[in-house]
């Protein structure tokens, strides 16, 4: 009886050990990833000089999280405006404003809370561009229900 009880402890002791081994691996893993990449958004959101196409390699980096695709999106929308139609219609210069827009809207750690914070408020600043916001916003979540 003594031997198994013995035996029971050394076995969950070294059920203990691997699972602390595997959480320290996970947590170490995801560290790395967020010291690669949180202080490049960080420092490119805050600059004053960041320009659309920053924003843009940011938006199409798979390993951004939630966290980071908000700072992107509330840089794009404090910082830029919609350059405005000629002729009635969207310029390429504009176009880009609003691929910006559909990058975030796909990305695959996007959620509802950014799509609305970043349509929304694209929309307030941008009032001329209501239904290309809204087309550039069901391109980018139909582009990722599709990857």
């Amino acid at each position: 009886m003594n031997q198994i009880n013995i035996a029971i402890i050394v076995v969950a002791a070294v059920l203990i050990l691997i699972a602390a081994a595997l959480i320290l691996v996970m947590l170490k893993h995801d560290t790395s990833v967020k010291i690669k990449v949180a202080p490049a958004v960080k420092q490119a959101a805050q600059a004053k000089e960041i320009t659309l196409a920053d924003l843009a390699r940011f938006a199409v980096d798979k390993d951004m999280s939630r966290n980071e695709l908000f700072l992107l999106s509330k840089s794009f929308v404090e910082k830029f405006s919609i350059p405005a139609k000629q002729g009635g219609k969207v310029t390429q210069e504009a176009q880009e404003y609003l691929n910006f827009i559909s990058k975030i809207c796909a990305h695959k750690n996007v959620d509802a809370k950014i799509v609305a914070f970043l349509s929304g408020e694209s929309k307030k600043k941008n009032p001329a561009f209501l239904s290309e916001i809204d087309k550039a916003e069901r391109d980018g979540i139909n582009s990722r229900k599709r990857g």
